[in-house]
């Protein structure tokens, strides 16, 4: 896959909780990231921040998060919602959907774009 756009990496990091503000009394902006303060640039893309920012808010919405390392052939993202089907005898049966994937060499990219692909359909959704 491509690199993400700065657009797409802000709105990806916001998406997470890391917030553009204003401080007036200096006069300039910084990101605000979740128990902390005065931080100024975005996170990079790295596997530390993805599973500090992303996977977490994943988890917390009951969305399990996995990145699979193939041998020699790169890396598998996905993210899953929880489902149910109901059995001929009226019992359910859970079961894992997959909502985003992503394949890339990069693990960080991998797992970027998969979690891309399920809040890029999200936003739609609004």
């Amino acid at each position: 896959m491509t690199e993400p756009t700065k657009e797409q990496i802000k709105a990806f990091w916001e998406w997470c909780g890391i917030k553009e503000r204003f401080e007036s009394d200096t006069g300039t902006w910084y990101y605000h990231y979740p128990n902390r303060v005065n931080d100024i640039e975005l996170p990079p893309v790295d596997l530390n921040n993805l599973f500090k920012y992303a996977v977490p808010k994943f988890q917390d919405m009951g969305n399990p998060v996995t990145l699979e390392a193939y041998e020699h052939k790169g890396y598998l993202a996905r993210v899953y919602k929880d489902c149910f089907t109901q059995r001929p005898d009226g019992s359910y049966e859970p079961f894992l959907e997959p909502i985003g994937e992503c394949k890339d060499d990069d693990p960080a990219l991998a797992l970027f774009w998969a979690i891309w692909e399920v809040i890029h359909d999200k936003s739609k959704d609004r």
